[in-house]
């Protein structure tokens, strides 16, 4: 695998793949987070996704900042355009 695309496609498709079973099997379920909030006034999971959301950021701003990632823009992505600000 020398093409760089080939591996950052393969890589994805295999995170993507175990974070899906992950979740599959943990019952982690966005719809009843909300259904959690209106009806029982439980935040409890919203809370733990909103942790995951920050989580991450922190985690790849670090390694931007660190240099461990050094393809930013990611390069499947191409240059910002009008069109992606108005969608």
């Amino acid at each position: 695998m020398t093409n760089p695309y080939t591996l950052i496609i393969t890589t994805s498709l295999l995170t993507g793949l175990l974070a899906g079973f992950i979740m599959h099997r943990s019952s982690f379920c966005v719809t009843a987070m909300f259904r959690d909030i209106f009806l029982f006034k439980d935040g409890y999971m919203m809370r733990m996704l909103l942790i995951l959301v920050v989580a991450s950021m922190l985690l790849f701003q670090l390694g931007n900042s660190s240099g461990l990632l050094t393809a930013n823009p990611f390069p499947l992505l191409g240059k910002p355009s009008l069109a992606t600000l108005i969608a």
